[in-house]
């Protein structure tokens, strides 16, 4: 979920019934391999419809069997902060919307700089 959660941060997580989802939440869910942590783009009557902010396509469909919880806040050092104002939530996932598409295409332009600056200075002899 970088860049929104940063590696390393703490996030308290609570279980949820599938009518408190809505576009825009963060959903901890079951993987074949472990847990994943994206945020809701799509609801169906099968499950939900997730994506990183970081990716460009969304993923698999995840039944709601699968999801373990909602994101309700971040721990920060000793203090938990939960139960943020709904104006403050609606106005973080619709940034994460308008946001992500943008940082995606900068992440490929400077994946593109970062390739032609090696070729450059590290030339085989």
């Amino acid at each position: 979920m970088w860049p929104w959660v940063m590696p390393e941060t703490q996030l308290y997580i609570v279980s949820c019934r599938k009518d408190e989802l809505s576009l825009g939440t963060l959903v901890l869910f079951r993987r074949d391999n472990g847990f994943g942590l994206h945020r809701v783009v799509a609801l169906l009557n099968e499950g939900v419809m997730t994506q990183g902010d970081a990716h460009a396509c969304p993923d698999a469909l995840v039944p709601f069997s699968d999801v373990v919880g909602r994101v309700r806040g971040v721990v920060l050092g000793r203090i938990v902060w939960k139960d943020a104002p709904e104006w403050l939530v609606l106005l973080t996932q619709r940034a994460a919307f308008l946001a992500a598409p943008r940082l995606r295409t900068s992440m490929r332009t400077l994946r593109a700089i970062v390739v032609r600056l090696r070729k450059r200075v590290f030339r085989p002899c």
